[in-house]
């Protein structure tokens, strides 16, 4: 894959990020001389004693179009919908919008040019009686604006956009604070699903700076639908599900839809996932995407197994995982499939000795990934603690596994584990990756397994550096490479008495000063091999 073409998209990107942060710092947060009127919620017949009163505030918003509304002190309990017109300004000033259950809701549908600011908005979740319904709804609208709200104890979404005719467009949700949205166990229903932020017809919408926790089942924020775009989800904090939620989930439905131009950068995700659940999705998830990026986002300290991947990206073409950390996390960390033009750089994995991988669950799987070329590219990744196998490379065609660095694998000191593995895969290229092995704590043998079917113009060449005193070198498991190339530096007094060496392998020498040269190297391949002093030492005093 061409560099250009990711520059290209992440300056779309950015151009899109920052005229919608533009417009929303532009957008009022007080009355202003332009709104021709501003009314109390009250001047209608509201009293907000807590009784049922959605015909006297539906009154209110109905005059405040054109103008502006606010939310004064108390209760305005609502029995059924109740409707905000365009070009309204609705400032909340310490009063809460209480909402009755199923369709009374405060709802945006078919409008323009309307900003919630400060606004409270309790969902009442244990009087619903269906899943059906946001606790905030946005419909067939443009130019909205959410800020600084408090949206909590709701049913479906916090915040929802869509679904609708045409999608919503031009949205900007910022700073909320969303909690408590779902139930597991609900008088009403046999249980209640929960989103913090749902967009699932929308196009330019910004998800900035928002705290969205204690979220039942589906996630903190999911883009799940038919139309998505040009959607930024950026430096929000996710916390503390239950139940399979994902942390932020982007799947686009439908046949041949994809969700095109969605990045998500610099979130904090933590507690997202369930040790009590049977399994649960990954922390960020990416399904039928194009042009998406995973950047800078920091995931920690997520229970729960069954999740292939912390970062899960399928079916994807010209998308980019970069700059993420992940710690101390339940599960594999990133995790590649059946995907193309895939770029994986710079990110970093930090396991614990408590956590349990098997199977699909290694810190860095890639597999299935499409044929065409430069289809998937893993660079600069640093993997550290991994309790069994660190890497797992299968991509099946033009695949590049280069510069990364494994820092004390296989934690659990099984007896065959790989710190790379690939087992198919044609014309890829693996180059240059460094493994670490602190010796005290390091066991066995580690592998670099390229068994199975077909490894045609394979370029294989590991750079593996090691501590002193590690008494057994590597073992290398090699079938079907013509170009495979042993390349490894390590620290010993003395070559190697036992074990096949290639031609090239290079070690150093402990007391390099006493000894006058650097290192030895293995001029003829055997077992042990011919081993030869190299590196010539000169005093130069010139």
């Amino acid at each position: 894959m061409e560099r250009r073409k990711f520059i290209g998209g992440a300056l779309t990107g950015a151009a899109v990020l920052g005229s919608l942060k533009l417009q929303a710092a532009t957008s009022p947060t007080t009355a202003t001389p332009t709104h021709k009127k501003v009314i109390d919620i009250k001047d209608y017949g509201a009293k907000g004693d807590g009784s049922l009163e959605a015909d006297a505030v539906q009154r209110a918003f109905t005059e405040a179009e054109g103008g502006c509304i606010e939310i004064t002190p108390g209760t305005y309990a609502l029995e059924k919908e109740v409707f905000i017109k365009s070009n309204t300004l609705v400032l909340g000033k310490g009063g809460i919008i209480k909402l009755g259950g199923n369709a009374a809701t405060l709802r945006l549908h078919q409008e323009t040019d309307i900003t919630l600011v400060g606004v409270i908005i309790d969902g009442n979740g244990s009087k619903w009686k269906s899943n059906q319904q946001y606790t905030l709804p946005i419909h067939d609208c443009s130019n909205i604006t959410i800020r600084d709200c408090h949206i909590y104890d709701g049913i479906n979404s916090g915040i929802g956009v869509g679904p609708g005719i045409n999608p919503s467009k031009n949205i900007k949700i910022i700073n909320n604070h969303i909690r408590k949205i779902g139930y597991k166990e609900h008088d009403l229903m046999s249980f209640a699903y929960g989103n913090g932020i749902a967009i699932t017809h929308g196009e330019d919408v910004l998800i900035e700076g928002n705290l969205v926790h204690d979220i039942y089942q589906v996630g903190c924020i999911n883009l799940e639908g038919t139309a998505l775009k040009n959607i930024t989800v950026s430096n929000n904090i996710c916390h503390t599900t239950t139940g399979k939620a994902a942390g932020i989930k982007c799947y686009a439905g439908g046949e041949d839809v994809s969700a095109k131009n969605v990045h998500i950068i610099n979130n904090h995700l933590y507690n997202i996932g369930d040790s009590a659940a049977d399994s649960v999705e990954p922390t960020i998830w990416i399904e039928a995407g194009h042009g998406v990026i995973v950047d800078g986002n920091y995931i920690s300290d997520c229970p729960g197994t069954g999740a292939a991947g912390r970062i899960q990206v399928s079916t994807d073409s010209v998308s980019r995982v970069t700059n993420n950390t992940i710690r101390d996390c339940d599960g594999g960390a990133i995790f590649i499939n059946s995907a193309e033009d895939i770029l994986v750089e710079g990110n970093v994995v930090n396991c614990t000795a408590q956590t349990t991988l098997s199977g699909y669950n290694v810190p860095l799987y890639v597999e299935s990934i499409s044929s065409g070329e430069g289809s998937v590219r893993v660079v600069g990744n640093v993997i550290r603690d991994a309790p069994y196998e660190s890497i797992i490379f299968n991509a099946r065609s033009s695949g590049t596994l280069t510069g990364n660095t494994i820092i004390r694998p296989n934690r659990k000191k099984a007896s065959f584990s790989y710190s790379i593995g690939s087992q198919i895969g044609f014309q890829n290229s693996i180059v240059g990756n460094n493994v670490i092995v602190d010796d005290g704590h390091y066991q066995g043998n580690f592998f670099y397994n390229f068994s199975g079917a077909g490894h045609a113009d394979m370029i294989y060449k590991p750079d593996v550096w090691k501590v002193p005193n590690i008494d057994i070198f590597p073992k290398y498991d090699v079938n079907a490479n013509p170009h495979f190339i042993q390349s490894e530096i390590a620290i010993k007094p003395n070559p190697p008495t036992s074990g096949y060496n290639q031609v090239g392998r290079v070690m150093l020498t402990t007391d390099p000063a006493k000894k006058g040269f650097v290192g030895y190297m293995c001029v003829q391949a055997g077992t042990p091999g011919l081993w030869s002093a190299y590196g010539a030492i000169i005093n130069d005093q010139s």
